[in-house]
């Protein structure tokens, strides 16, 4: 196979990572297209024509990797509409399991240990600002990868989950009585517009050092962990 032809590949490669596939599955796919132009020398025939423009070429293997899932098929209803009730959800729902698990299941078993019942404060609020942006971000990051969002998509997409992040206020309190066992207080801070600005504090700046640490975190796992798609040279 000629040494264009070799160009050729390296630049579909470099096109397709452009466009947000994965280096893994554009390794896979340009080493495939390799051997089926050196067949296609083997036999006489031009590798350059039976393989086409490699500008469609690129088109054709970008739609077919989004297509295999709903959210490469409709990445703005999933990530422009449909992410905000899952992040709205995913929060409650949590916020409710921090709140029963510690303060209803356990409150009998501590009802008299001050030193338990603040343990358990503690654990419920770090894991109420911790946990969901989490769960979130890993979520919105692996369906953005699989839809084959480029990375900066895949951070536009989790921009959500960092603001609600940024401004999202939750306690919890423990003081089981003969009517309750605790409370729990959810509000939103906005110190800019100086609503609910003395609430502002770490915690906000902890929830949302989440989803960047998470985000940077699989972008290095990725670089480090996926093969180069570098098309070998042939002599």
């Amino acid at each position: 196979m000629s040494s264009v032809k070799l160009q050729s590949l390296n630049e579909l490669r470099g096109t397709l990572v452009r466009r947000g596939i994965p280096p893994r599955y554009v390794h896979r796919v340009t080493t495939e297209l390799r051997e089926h132009a050196e067949d296609l020398s083997k036999n006489g025939d031009s590798a350059d024509t039976s393989l086409g423009e490699l500008s469609i070429l690129a088109d054709e293997i970008t739609h077919t990797y989004k297509s295999r899932t709903f959210a490469g098929r409709h990445p703005w209803l999933t990530f422009g509409l449909l992410s905000l009730p899952f992040i709205i959800v995913t929060y409650t729902v949590w916020m409710f399991v921090a709140l029963a698990v510690p303060l209803v299941a356990l409150a009998p078993l501590i009802e008299d240990s001050g030193l338990l019942k603040a343990l358990l404060v503690s654990i419920s609020n770090v894991g109420i600002m911790i946990v969901p942006s989490m769960l979130c971000t890993w979520t919105i990051c692996r369906v953005a990868r699989r839809a084959g969002l480029s990375w900066r998509l895949t951070s536009l997409a989790c921009l959500p989950v960092l603001l609600i992040a940024l401004h999202l206020v939750t306690k919890i309190s423990f003081a089981p009585t003969a009517e309750v066992h605790g409370t729990l207080q959810v509000g939103l801070t906005m110190p800019l517009l100086g609503i609910n600005s003395h609430d502002y504090g770490w915690s906000q700046l902890l929830q949302a050092a989440i989803p960047v640490l998470i985000l940077a975190g699989l972008l290095a796992r990725e670089a480090r962990k996926s093969p180069q798609a570098v098309v070998p040279e042939v002599a």
